[in-house]
């Protein structure tokens, strides 16, 4: 081996070890593959506005809960959301409902989230429903990392 194939084999070593170690590296060796399936609500109500933003952010909100942790592939499948109609009538607020379950490791873990439906703001608020989704997608990922 000459001494410029030995500083060659040092350099291209030192950089493939540098990209190993970064942190973006580093994370996206921690981060679980976690699948999220809605097709359960789709086939029922067809694919709208609200199945994707539940699909989208149960994707971003599960990534955020078991970041760092190394738990083996899942699959969260949701089979029913339910927001209440009516929210502000009477002073009174509804119930928002969000059932599945997670499939880790060969074992189904059920979680039904329920939560007030004024919870997630200002009823008057024009993406009142989008924040309705998004409340209940972050607290059923809160419930699926203290299951897990």
């Amino acid at each position: 081996m000459t001494r410029r194939e030995f500083v060659f084999g040092l350099s291209v070593s030192a950089t493939a070890l540098a990209v190993a170690m970064s942190p973006d590296a580093a994370f996206a060796q921690r981060r679980p593959a976690i699948t999220v399936d809605v097709r359960p609500i789709e086939s029922r109500y067809g694919r709208g506005p609200q199945s994707i933003l539940l699909q989208q952010r149960l994707q971003q909100s599960m990534a955020q809960a078991f970041a760092g942790r190394s738990v083996p592939p899942m699959t969260v499948r949701i089979y029913r959301m339910t927001l209440a109609i009516g929210v502000y009538s009477r002073g009174g607020s509804g119930t928002d409902y969000l059932d599945g379950e997670i499939i880790v490791g060969g074992r189904s873990i059920p979680i039904l989230v329920t939560q007030n439906s004024d919870s997630a703001g200002y009823w008057r608020s024009p993406n009142f429903d989008e924040l309705r989704v998004i409340s209940l997608a972050d607290a059923f990922a809160g419930w699926a990392k203290r299951k897990v």
